[in-house]
């Protein structure tokens, strides 16, 4: 173990730490090193432990990390760390279970959908960097988290919907970003969720009753979203119109709108076939010229090219 935190060490961190091969754990967390992370870091493959946060390293990350295959806790925080993310870093990292902290960076770029590879992670922060994009929906393989935060970055879309399979989070911080659609409903059913920062973004539609959201004392935190409406005056928001009437309703339009008529369709084909059993040919005929079947160009049509504003719901694998 090496442990050389909360000092005033200054210049570059030597690349021959990379030859300590029985390293197990790090701490080189709060000094003054600067420069690169140095990629013989890679070399280390028995190190579970590796605390960088709090110095001035600048660079990118080194994709040669992925060298480091027994890590359960990562925490490269609070540097000058530019660049994407390491394509295959968090795949190839997936033994991490206690954190991962990339927060108050520099990075750019989008999220990687590896990062669904985390199945074990019980921490995931990535917040206060340059991120842009979409939350992946591959973040719902994550059923350990406990503690999600994305704040302070450039990302936008909707909230997916496989976060719901997250039962045991405890802290999301979504906050000041460009997310938009509405608060998912899931998040009413999370018991174990105590802290939820959904702050300047640009969600809309009415504010969730249950949950959470129905204690006064919960931490909460939804300003900075003027889209938002509510249906109870307990709430510093206001009060929802008749445009807003409820989701539950608004998923009754869609099915009356989408699903209705492709229910009338195949009733009016299973008649056909039933028609065609019977030996009268004239009634078969005129049967057949009051059917219409309805093709894919006809339903492309009818859901104004299967437009998001017709979604009924998604999941992860795909929309309905």
């Amino acid at each position: 173990m090496l442990y050389l935190q909360d000092n005033k060490i200054t210049g570059p961190i030597p690349a021959s730490i990379g030859k300590l091969h029985n390293l197990y754990a790090m701490d080189l967390s709060k000094n003054r090193f600067h420069g690169n992370i140095p990629a013989s870091f890679g070399n280390l493959g028995q190190l579970n432990e590796l605390y960088l946060q709090e110095n001035h390293l600048s660079g990118a990350i080194p994709a040669d990390l992925t060298g480091c295959k027994n890590l359960l806790a990562l925490n490269l925080s609070s540097n000058i760390l530019s660049g994407p993310i390491p394509d295959g870093l968090f795949g190839k990292l997936n033994q991490l279970s206690w954190l991962l902290d990339l927060s108050h960076n520099q990075l750019t770029d989008s999220i990687p959908d590896d990062v669904g590879s985390f199945i074990n992670l019980k921490s995931l922060n990535i917040s206060n960097n340059n991120i842009s994009g979409r939350i992946p929906s591959t973040l719902g393989s994550c059923e350990l988290l406990q503690a999600l935060r994305l704040g302070g970055n450039s990302l936008e879309g909707r909230i997916p919907y496989s976060l719901a399979t997250l039962r045991g989070i405890k802290e999301v911080d979504f906050s000041q970003n460009s997310l938009a659609g509405e608060i998912p409903e899931r998040f009413e059913v999370f018991n174990c969720l105590e802290y939820l920062n959904l702050s300047f973004n640009k969600l809309d539609g009415p504010i969730p009753t249950k949950g959470i959201f129905a204690n006064a004392t919960s931490r909460v935190f939804l300003q900075g979203n003027p889209s938002l409406c509510t249906s109870t005056k307990s709430l510093h928001f206001p009060l929802c119109s008749m445009g807003h009437s409820g989701r539950k309703n608004r998923v009754a339009v869609y099915v009356l709108a989408i699903v209705l008529p492709c229910v009338a369709v195949s009733l009016l084909f299973a008649l056909f076939l039933k028609k065609r059993t019977r030996k009268d040919s004239r009634v078969m005929h005129e049967s057949s010229k009051e059917l219409r079947i309805r093709s894919y160009n006809d339903l492309s049509k009818m859901t104004n090219k299967f437009s998001s504003a017709n979604m009924i719901g998604s999941g992860q694998f795909g929309v309905v």
